[in-house]
């Protein structure tokens, strides 16, 4: 066997490994979604949080000093249900989304405690229609993880929590809200396991 057919076995051999594993990185998907449905010809809104505690598994990559710097993005799915039984919207219809990841930060006191604590606070909306003035549907919501983990964090993994609260826009009721005070919100916690890799 000549040297170019050795080099191209072993070339082969490598794809075929590599294409076996599945890529470490990437989003995080979670395994549940926010359903939204569309009723009514003026076009409500009604989102609603189906999220429930999960583990996730996010990517770091080594720093400097003994820490690893995080560097991913959760994704979560948006189920649109329209029910207007309409063609198409001039003005856009809404969910505004806030989303806020709560860590219990290593006891060490700097000016970055405060993101070490709450590495992601993200305030924004999507389009669920589509309409002449404003984006197109959205399927997914897409969260930037950007924080500092301790080298014990990153063995043994930490216990987050992630509350979300959503409203429409035209506003559209939803099923108490939170704590039944606002029922054109919804609202929920929940807890993520992460494990790092």
């Amino acid at each position: 066997m000549n040297k170019s057919n050795k080099i191209s076995i072993i070339l082969l051999s490598a794809i075929v490994l590599c294409l076996s594993f599945p890529s470490i990185n990437g989003a995080v998907n979670l395994t549940d979604s926010i359903d939204v449905e569309v009723e009514q010809w003026i076009g409500l809104v009604k989102p609603a949080i189906n999220i429930d505690n999960q583990s996730v598994i996010i990517n770091a990559d080594l720093g400097v000093n003994n820490t690893y710097d995080v560097d991913d993005t959760i994704n979560i799915d948006i189920n649109i249900t329209d029910k207007t039984n309409r063609t198409s919207f001039i003005l856009p219809r809404t969910m505004f989304y806030s989303i806020l990841i709560v860590r219990k930060a290593e006891i060490t006191w700097g000016f970055d405690l405060f993101s070490r604590m709450f590495p992601v606070h993200v305030v924004n909306s999507t389009n669920v229609v589509d309409s002449m003035i404003g984006a197109e549907t959205s399927s997914s919501i897409t969260i930037p993880l950007k924080y500092t983990i301790s080298n014990t964090t990153y063995d043994d993994g930490e216990e987050m929590t992630m509350y979300i609260m959503v409203m429409g826009l035209l506003p559209g009721d939803t099923n108490g809200g939170p704590f039944g005070l606002l029922p054109i919100i919804d609202f929920k916690r929940i807890t993520l396991n992460a494990t790092y890799v």
